[in-house]
């Protein structure tokens, strides 16, 4: 009996995923209720011995239990057999449509199930002549386990016998989540496919509806029947629990849906598409908040649940029948939480709950900065419920005039190799890590123009011209042809020259452009975008959120939330793991495009001894030229690559050996015969957000047709391997990537400890020894290296 129960517990929803392994887990129940039927032939002529003083009773009692455990082993497999179809129904790849199929299937087994109920009867018949006290110590053991699941086997069958058309409509309601879910897997789905995600939403709505319908006949059911097993109601229950909530859920997002689909075709910033959102954005809120409230009830009741009840195949079965969670429904309540902090984010960000001021900052990523690149263009931008209160353009090197008496002190490297006694607005983006920066930024900004600032949003050139790409060519003020992306790049770069007019704010010929197509670009993201165009731009937005090319900060913390789970705000992250950053900032020039930079890290494992760490960054220098000049006053496109260079790692390393970095003969530090001439700095936990970390840097230049290499070696404490039971270990290493820099390489060798056994690698292993391991990858976002071993 023990076995038997055991068996059904053991095997969970995942051991059911094909039609093969269900028939196999079948075939044990039979040989299990064949070794019970056999044993209780063997053991039937001992009955007549039951007068027998002490020996009896005991072999009474066992006899009883075997019969329960006959009847209980035969309705069992019974019901197993006539849900054979949900194994196919539920294998990977099943074909839609399969509910009705397994209606009826279900119903041809009838005959089936009725039999199995029966058994079941029987079974619950021989239990109730078996009362304390035992006299066996099994007795006891195989009863507590029998009364826990004999019910949910029961109730699986009676469930395919009264309602078998329950089952057939929670499949096709399973098939239509699956498929948003499969839809969802895109964070852009509800900008790029609104419609497609509407249509798929209408369908699960339709479906849990139907499946409420049939649950409430299988109540009805239970409430006719004589002897309902037991359990059965609340299963019911958490059932319409699930339903209510797919429904609820399902009309919120495709309201979400629908609204971004009307917004993006009347124009996101008109008065049409602000006049819907206004309406729209506080419904949908409630109605996100009230599915929240319904999933924290079923995932209460779900955690309630004894042991792991809800994971073994009886109530796989029901699952499957019903669309019982197993398990507390941790994706569905990612989604809503997201969900809830973006239609949040939205409402604040444009300003329903009150006027905002946000400053969109254009960066010039050939002359690198930490957060993408030279500050250019900017534009004070006004968003008052939903629409555009104002916008305002300005060179990015007026926004603060001469004497500068009013700016701050500037960061020490910018004092010595810019020669700068203050800290310039154009200069503001210093910290890499963004939030600091925005704020550094914000306050330059109203130092100088007076006006307070909700948040700021920082975008490179690259996500300029991937728009310009994406709009199929736009037209600005001054250039009577359509200027497609090489043309922008071109007068960007100040290949050509463009007409400056009175309107412009900005002096220079290349200003001026920047100027007009910042505006141009943003007129037309904010206008209506047909279908086709939308999807466009929703994958660039998404592809340069990933890269950096956007970071997006405010200042108000509950609204910030979002921007923080998403990565979008350019924050340095926090982490219990290693950690590597490398970040370039052009002090002064725009060489930067010339130049090919790589990473190469190794690490040594171990688990009880500090981490050996050796980094390797390496500079290429593809100028054609040589740069008989190279002097930090007359830096030139394809000259020397003035480079303030910082690595941060852990602020938990260790003993960090660095070479000295000196300066470069052309450094005006240098030629003015200041000291000290080696540029390096290890400065443990800097401030401006940068306090877990570790910084190494220096004044880095690099010749055209050179290389230069900067090596550095620390160590790790042990902890940053982490223990996950059974002798296998797991070693993390998150990558940053620094806004504004193309994709480059990254090789990652890892060597584990003397005698361990590789597990698994998060990417695939470019080379492998006995000892070492090593993953190349392209840093074309934020990425994560997880190597696991086990200790032999």
């Amino acid at each position: 009996m023990a076995a038997l129960v055991e068996s059904l517990r053991a095997s969970g929803l995942q051991a059911v995923s094909g039609p093969e392994e269900y028939a196999a887990f079948v075939g044990r129940v039979r040989a299990l209720e064949e070794d019970v039927r056999t044993l209780r032939r063997r053991l039937g002529v001992v009955r007549a011995l039951g007068w027998l003083p002490g020996v009896g009773p005991s072999l009474q009692e066992g006899l009883q239990l075997l019969e329960v455990a006959d009847s209980f082993a035969r309705g069992g497999r019974l019901t197993l057999e006539g849900y054979a179809s949900i194994a196919r129904a539920l294998a990977p790849g099943a074909a839609p449509g399969t509910g009705a199929a397994v209606t009826r299937e279900l119903e041809e087994a009838r005959s089936v199930f009725t039999e199995a109920q029966e058994a079941f009867r029987q079974a619950r018949e021989a239990r109730s002549r078996l009362q304390p006290p035992y006299r066996l110590g099994a007795t006891q053991r195989s009863l507590v386990l029998l009364d826990q699941y004999a019910p949910l086997v029961e109730f699986a069958g009676f469930v395919a016998l009264e309602t078998p058309q329950v089952v057939g409509e929670v499949l096709e309601l399973r098939n239509a989540v699956t498929a948003v879910r499969h839809l969802l897997n895109e964070p852009s789905a509800f900008l790029d496919s609104p419609m497609e995600l509407k249509d798929l939403l209408a369908s699960v709505s339709a479906r849990a509806q139907a499946t409420q319908t049939g649950l409430l006949q299988v109540q009805a059911a239970l409430q006719k029947s004589q002897a309902p097993p037991a359990g059965a109601r609340e299963v019911v229950d958490t059932a319409l629990q699930m339903s209510v909530l797919a429904t609820d859920l399902s009309v919120a997002l495709s309201r979400l849906a629908e609204v971004a689909d009307r917004v993006f075709q009347v124009g996101v910033l008109s008065s049409e598409g602000a006049q819907m959102m206004g309406q729209e954005l506080p419904a949908i809120r409630g109605m996100m908040q009230a599915a929240q409230h319904e999933l924290a009830q079923l995932n209460a009741s779900l955690t309630s649940a004894p042991g792991d009840e809800r994971g073994s195949l009886p109530l796989a079965a029901l699952a499957g029948a019903l669309g019982v969670p197993v398990a507390p429904l941790q994706r569905e309540e990612s989604l809503l939480e997201t969900g809830g902090m973006a239609v949040e984010f939205l409402s604040w960000f444009l300003g329903y709950d009150g006027p905002k001021t946000y400053l969109l900052v254009g960066q010039n990523d050939d002359e690198i900065r930490a957060t993408g690149g030279f500050i250019g263009v900017v534009a004070e931008l006004k968003l008052d419920r939903g629409q555009q209160g104002g916008l305002r353009y300005l060179d990015g090197t007026a926004v603060d005039n001469p004497p500068y008496t009013s700016n701050p002190l500037p960061p020490e490297p910018i004092y010595r190799y810019l020669w700068m006694g203050r800290l310039l607005f154009r200069d503001g983006n210093w910290n890499p890590h963004f939030p600091t920066a925005a704020a550094d930024l914000a306050d330059l900004y109203e130092r100088f123009q007076a006006v307070e600032l909700d948040g700021v949003v920082a975008v490179t050139e690259e996500l300029v011209f991937d728009l310009v790409e994406a709009f199929g060519g736009i037209r600005v003020p001054e250039l009577p042809d359509l200027l497609d992306r090489r043309l922008a790049e071109r007068y960007v770069e100040g290949e050509l020259l463009y007409p400056c007019q009175p309107r412009h704010v900005s002096g220079p010929s290349k200003r001026c452009f920047d100027e007009d197509l910042f505006r141009t670009v943003l007129d037309r993201l904010t206008g209506p975008l047909e279908s086709q165009e939308r999807r466009r731009v929703v994958q660039v937005f998404l592809r340069r959120l990933a890269s950096k090319d956007v970071l997006i900060h405010v200042f108000d913390p509950q609204a910030a939330e979002l921007l923080w789970q998403q990565g979008w705000n350019g924050a340095l992250r926090q982490v219990d793991y290693d950690y590597l950053l490398v970040v370039d900032s052009s002090l002064p020039g725009h060489a930067r495009a010339v130049v090919e930079r790589r990473l190469q890290y190794q690490i040594t494992l171990a688990t009880d001894s500090p981490l050996e760490a050796r980094l390797l960054v390496e500079y290429r220098h593809t100028g054609r030229e040589p740069d008989p000049d190279c002097r930090q006053t007359l830096s030139t496109k394809g000259g020397c690559y003035w480079n303030y260079l910082r690595v941060y790692i852990p602020v938990l390393a260790t003993d960090v050996q660095a070479p000295p970095i000196p300066l470069h003969e052309g450094s005006e530090w240098l030629v003015w015969g200041y000291d000290p001439a080696d540029s390096l700095t290890v400065i443990s936990s800097p401030r401006g957000g940068l306090a877990g970390f570790t910084e190494v840097a220096g004044y880095l230049v690099v010749e055209p047709q050179t290389s230069v290499t900067l090596p550095l070696a620390y160590q790790l404490p042990a902890s940053v391997v982490r223990s996950l039971g059974g002798g296998v270990y797991e070693y993390r290493l998150l990558v940053q990537k620094q806004p504004g820099t193309p994709v480059e390489p990254v090789s990652v060798l890892v060597r584990l400890p003397p005698g361990a056994e590789l597990v698994s690698t998060s990417l695939a292993p470019t080379a492998r020894t006995r000892e070492w391991v090593r993953l190349d990858f392209s840093l074309a976002q934020d990425t994560t290296v997880v190597v696991s071993f086990r200790r032999g």
